[in-house]
């Protein structure tokens, strides 16, 4: 998962500082492709108000499910409409 520092690591989303009680949508580095439109979301964190705003949720959590199952067959995986990640 990507590591978020309360009070120092910003939404890759709206950038704003993770506050104390904010909740968090975080992810491990799963697309590799840089040149991938989201790959710069891949091992971040980002504010769940933030991810279920984002035009790109949808489509980031079909990428997720998708590919972490090719990466990591023994550990399945799910990202539910929320963001949040489920062991199967």
């Amino acid at each position: 998962m990507a590591i978020v520092v309360r009070g120092r690591t910003g939404c890759s989303l709206c950038q704003n500082v993770f506050g104390a009680d904010d909740d968090v949508v975080s992810t491990p580095h799963f697309i590799w492709d840089e040149g991938h439109p989201l790959w710069r979301f891949s091992d971040s964190g980002m504010h769940r108000s933030c991810f279920l705003a984002w035009e790109h949720a949808d489509d980031f959590r079909a990428e997720y499910n998708v590919t972490w199952p090719q990466i990591m067959p023994r550990h399945p995986r799910e990202m539910l409409a929320d963001g949040s990640i489920i062991d199967l």
